[in-house]
């Protein structure tokens, strides 16, 4: 996260993703050319949604879980672009969802302290305030995830797979 159309970073233009080649692992990413079925894609897309609201709740952890993720990576040296969400919002989501917390960090520095300036007599900050040092690439990690099992009983909603983080946060669904 955050999704982007093509991977172009500060540091060049792959146009290719690096944790293809990089990752020894299973990994989703949303780009582009969406290679998988609908329903991940709207999932995925429900999921940065959420991230980019810069909000953390119970249920974005429990969608992640559900989802059969076990990480995030958050990709803060992407180039700034209208079509993904700032990584600043997404770091914050995550801080602020039980059940996600932060196990590693790489590359160098990134961000910096707000500005502050005057303009007309009042008080301004650089970028809105968000602004603030974190390392170029964070992975985080989603406590208790446990592989999807079946269950005695299905919920039945009017819903979609975007919309699961909604759904647990109202208590329609449990464990």
């Amino acid at each position: 996260m955050p999704g982007s159309t093509f991977a172009r970073y500060l540091w060049g233009d792959p146009d290719d993703e690096p944790m293809q080649w990089l990752g020894g692992t299973r990994w989703a990413v949303r780009n582009v050319v969406p290679l998988v079925p609908p329903g991940n894609i709207r999932m995925l897309d429900g999921i940065e949604a959420r991230l980019a609201q810069g909000h953390g709740s119970p249920g974005l952890a429990a969608s992640l879980r559900r989802a059969g993720l076990r990480y995030v990576v958050v990709r803060g040296d992407l180039e700034r672009a209208d079509d993904a969400p700032d990584p600043v919002l997404v770091r914050q989501a995550l801080r602020e969802s039980p059940g996600v917390v932060q196990v590693a960090g790489f590359g160098p520095l990134l961000g910096g302290l707000a500005l502050l300036g005057q303009d007309d007599g009042g008080r301004v900050l650089a970028a809105g305030g968000w602004q603030s040092a974190y390392q170029a690439v964070e992975v985080w990690a989603v406590t208790d995830a446990e592989p999807a099992v079946a269950a005695d009983v299905t919920a039945l909603v009017a819903a979609g797979p975007e919309d699961l983080a909604d759904l647990v946060d109202a208590g329609a669904l449990d464990d």
